[in-house]
């Protein structure tokens, strides 16, 4: 039986786990997530109103991955959008 999952993973990073789904599948689900919270106005307590962005690394479970490796690949692909300007996705 296929689960997907998701989970708080550090301080301001969520890990999504979509199980029997593909690297292509998994980049568009990640650009409409990307593209859903940049599209939403949030106000905070003191009523200042910010809009979210979102850095997104996007993998593809390989035969030769541990968990480990592959959470790493996939925290890499978030690093290298951040770098190149945040509120992308990578892949």
């Amino acid at each position: 039986m296929a689960v997907d999952w998701v989970t708080r993973y550090g301080g301001e990073e969520f890990c999504i786990v979509m199980s029997d789904t593909d690297l292509n599948t998994g980049c568009h689900i990640a650009e409409r997530i990307r593209i859903a919270l940049s599209e939403e106005m949030l106000t905070a307590y003191n009523g200042q109103q910010f809009q979210l962005t979102a850095s997104i690394g996007v993998v593809e479970l390989i035969p030769e991955d541990s968990p480990i490796s592959l959470l790493q690949r996939a925290s890499d692909k978030v690093r290298e959008a951040k770098k190149n300007g945040r509120n992308q996705t990578r892949f």
